[in-house]
């Protein structure tokens, strides 16, 4: 059986193509708003960016949207092992569906989105659809996650280095606007390969910022600083 243990959570991750990775935790402990009270995780996949939501906004209702149904049982089952159950709803659907029929209205949109573009295809289904961006394109992301924003809400994702340009034109083409970016450098001796990236429908100065995972051998006092609130190490 395999799972991931947190300090107030455990995630089992057998059923689920895409296991808890460094990516998802960093955006957990990163995306931010003061008192959102309706968060949306899309694809959850095994369920850890709802969980962190969850244990860091105690006044928040989590809707958590899963393509997979294998993968929305496991994540279900975490839901339902953890300590905000009551707060965590999970929906089997494909997120552009959901997104054209809800009424419902979100504060804070968060995602480890599929990001492959243009290469070989695994042969495993469910990790077509899980790392590949055919099922789930950037462009589909921006226009179905800015019809159910509320207004002064923010998106949360995070993305590899090689597509910033095309997300900030993206986000630019449905009146999204940087306001916080984190970029995510492996070691010293690495360029950065991850961007953190936070948009809103209302304007404000950028604030950008690095962070480097490890140094040497070690992780980092600013990765733990982070992850503190959630890794059992940190």
């Amino acid at each position: 059986m395999s799972f991931f243990r947190f300090k107030q959570f455990t995630v089992y991750q057998d059923k689920t193509p895409m296991k808890v990775n460094t990516d998802s935790v960093m955006l957990g402990g990163w995306c931010n708003h003061n008192f959102p009270s309706e968060i949306l995780d899309i694809g959850t996949g095994t369920g850890i960016l709802a969980l962190m939501a969850a244990q860091r906004f105690l006044n928040a209702k989590i809707t958590a949207i899963e393509i997979l149904p294998e993968a929305a049982e496991e994540a279900k089952h975490n839901f339902r092992l953890s300590h905000w159950s009551d707060r965590i709803e999970l929906i089997n659907d494909d997120f552009r569906k959901f997104a054209t029929f809800t009424k419902q209205k979100f504060d804070l949109i968060i995602t480890n989105p599929p990001y492959f573009e243009n290469q070989l295809l695994p042969n495993d289904e469910y990790l077509q659809i899980a790392k590949h961006t055919q099922n789930l394109s950037y462009d589909e992301l921006f226009y179905f996650s800015k019809s159910i924003l509320n207004k002064k809400g923010k998106i949360s994702l995070v993305i590899p280095v090689s597509v910033i340009d095309k997300i900030l034109a993206l986000a630019d083409k449905y009146d999204l606007f940087p306001i916080r970016r984190l970029n995510i450098f492996p070691n010293e001796k690495k360029p950065a390969n991850r961007i953190l990236l936070e948009l809103s429908d209302s304007q404000a100065n950028l604030i950008e910022e690095n962070i480097k995972i490890r140094n040497q051998n070690d992780y980092t006092n600013e990765y733990l600083k982070l992850t503190r609130d959630f890794y059992l190490f940190a």
